[in-house]
Order: C-alpha cells, then sequence, then structure tokens
C-alpha cells in the first residue's frame, strides 16, 4: 500500500483571520497543488485555513500545535510531507523538519521581501528556516536564487494554478467594436499596485476602443483612491473568490499583469494573475519583471516596458493565436507533473 503524502495548504475554509497571511491567489494556488498531488498518489490534506479561534495569537499558537500533533502522530521515514509556506504556520514548519519524514516547501512568495517584514532579523530568519528541504516547489527561478537554494537540488517551478482547455475558439478581434481588458490583484495605493498601473496603460491607449474591468480586495484608503481614478470605460468590481474568476474571465479579451518592476516581492515571485488569464484563454500584457523576464511561458506575453507602447502591446495580443497560448501551457504543465512526479516517488 502506498504512502500518504501530507500536504499542509490553505483551501477552501480560510478564515478572515488568515487574510493578513495568505491571500485568494495562495489559496487557489495551494487547491491546485491538490488537486495535481492526487492525480498521482494518496494526499491527506490539512486545511490550515480553517479558523481554530476568534482571537488571531490563540489561533495561531493551536494552528502550529495542531500541525506539530499530526507530523507526531502520522509521519514517519517513509512519510512524505508538504507544506505551503505561510507566516501563519512558520513555527512548524521550522520543528518539522526534527519529524523524520521527507519534507516539501511549497514557496509562492518571500514575505521579508515586503516592507512589513523587511526588517534584518526577520529576512535572515525565514531563510533560515525554509532551507534544507528535500524538495521545493517554487513560484519562480529566481527564487531559488533570492533563498541561496542550491542549484543542484531539485525543485519545480509552478507560479499558479494552470487549467487547460481544448474546447475553445479562436478569438477575432477584428469583429470586435470595444477590446475588454482585465486586472485581477491586489490593490495597494503604499506599493504601487498594478491596478494603478491598469489604469495608466489604459489612458494611453490610443488605437482602439477598449474597456477596463478591475476586481480585486484592498484596505479602505486603497479602494476610495483606486474609485476616484473610475471612469465610464474604467470599473472597478469588487473582490470575487478564485472559483468565481474562473467563470468571469472568459468575458474578456486581455489580460493585465502590471505591476513595480523595481519592487523586491516582485523581483523574485512570478505572479499567478498571468497563468489565470493564460487558462482562461486570454492573451497577456504584463510588466517585464525579472521573474517573467527568466520564466517567460510562451511568446504571447506581451511585455510593457512604457506606457507609451499600449498599443504596441494590444497588436500583440490581437496577432497571438489561442491554440498556441493552450498547447505552450499543456506543455509547461506536463513538465511540472513529470518533475514533481520523480520527486513524489523518490521521497517514498
Amino acid at each position: 500500500m502506498k504512502a500518504t503524502i501530507l500536504y499542509f495548504g490553505f483551501g477552501d475554509e480560510c478564515s478572515s483571520l488568515g487574510s493578513r497571511y495568505y491571500s485568494p491567489a495562495g489559496q487557489d494556488l495551494s487547491l491546485f497543488t491538490l488537486e495535481l498531488l492526487r492525480s498521482f498518489h494518496k494526499v491527506e490534506y490539512i486545511d490550515c485555513g480553517a479558523q481554530l479561534s476568534t482571537n488571531k495569537w490563540v489561533h495561531f499558537l493551536f494552528l502550529n500545535l495542531k500541525i506539530l500533533y499530526l507530523l507526531a502522530k502520522k509521519s514517519g521515514g517513509r512519510q512524505c510531507c508538504v507544506f505551503y509556506h505561510s507566516l501563519a504556520i512558520l513555527p512548524a514548519i521550522s520543528l518539522a523538519k526534527f519529524c523524520g519524514a521527507k519534507l516539501f516547501a511549497q514557496i509562492n512568495e518571500v514575505y521579508s521581501n515586503t516592507p512589513e517584514y523587511n526588517a534584518w532579523l526577520f529576512r535572515s530568519l525565514e531563510r533560515k528556516l525554509l532551507r534544507g528541504f528535500s524538495f521545493y516547489i517554487l513560484s519562480s527561478e529566481l527564487l531559488a536564487e533570492k533563498l541561496g537554494i542550491d542549484r543542484n537540488l531539485n525543485f519545480c517551478v509552478l507560479p499558479g494554478p494552470i487549467r487547460i482547455d481544448k474546447n475553445f475558439q479562436e478569438t477575432i478581434f477584428i469583429n470586435k467594436k470595444t477590446i475588454k481588458l482585465v486586472y485581477i490583484g491586489i490593490i495597494d495605493d503604499k506599493s504601487k499596485s498594478g491596478a494603478f498601473d491598469a489604469i495608466e496603460f489604459f489612458h494611453n491607449i490610443s488605437r482602439y476602443q477598449c474597456q477596463l474591468d478591475i476586481y480585486g480586495f484592498g484596505n479602505e484608503s486603497s479602494i476610495d483612491l483606486l474609485k476616484s481614478k473610475l471612469t465610464r470605460n474604467v470599473r472597478f468590481m469588487g473582490a470575487l473568490a478564485p472559483n468565481e474568476l474562473d467563470g468571469v474571465l472568459g468575458n474578456y479579451d486581455i489580460g493585465l499583469a502590471l505591476q513595480d518592476t523595481d519592487a523586491a516581492f516582485s523581483a523574485s515571485s512570478y505572479p499567478s494573475k498571468v497563468l489565470k488569464y493564460l487558462s482562461a484563454g486570454l492573451p497577456v500584457i504584463a510588466s517585464p519583471t525579472p521573474a517573467i523576464l527568466k520564466d517567460n511561458i510562451n511568446d504571447s506575453i506581451s511585455l510593457l516596458h512604457d506606457f507609451c507602447e499600449a498599443d504596441t502591446c494590444i497588436d500583440v495580443c490581437i496577432s497571438s493565436r489561442r491554440s498556441d497560448r493552450m498547447s505552450a501551457l499543456e506543455l509547461y504543465l506536463n513538465q511540472v507533473k513529470k518533475c514533481l512526479f520523480k520527486a513524489i516517488n523518490n521521497g517514498f
């Protein structure tokens, strides 16, 4: 009988208390990874997003004690444990290395790259705790360099959930009076959020009739600032859960993945929204962050170096074929599966 993989992730039971530790994009990736692991192995899923107490510190304590208890009870020398990196379970992750099991780390972002957690002590502690795993599932290859992970160690790159739709029709732009643009992501007026870049991009379009819809969440001041910049053809649609976005994105023509290219947080983390758009069949206009330049999935991603290139980027999207995008996405997913399957088998 096959041993069971223990996957500690953040899924459909995410509590409001967890919002400071992970985002809907992380929840979406966590559930997709669970689905991926289950496609070739038996998996027991421990949802670390379930609310254990209304007090955030009691919740934090109980969550880590729960994980350590499960590790002591179920893990062993031939057990494989996969952890989705989150501040909420950082103490448990650090202690898990003493349980005797094979440990995999799924790292989508480095929290010490954000201003809130950029203190030297936390930065060095986070990097130290995230070393020493048997295998890594990373959001970008650059993340390995940032964390000091040896290139000779096995890791695969999985920036976000990937869905392959083989029943699709090519988008015929020539018959469209209005090209519908969409942006999804966090709205933050203090960190040069891509939502504001999306609006700037929209105002630099001159040769096309476009509409821009923005989906996302943020604090009250950020949302108020965003609303002050809306026009008749630029709309804020509020926040949707990942599974709700899957049904909405098909109504759009081009996805925008714009962000500050100089920010430390975006330098090594591949924006999961790119895969979200591509899975929905949309061509993508993205900022040339280091992670995207390193791990660009296919040529249908048009890179925006300057807002004056807005029309040119739309030209590239119009000329790309959905069939080519889906083929490249399928090839990418198969490579991830092959690498992960080999790592799991080696773990037992």
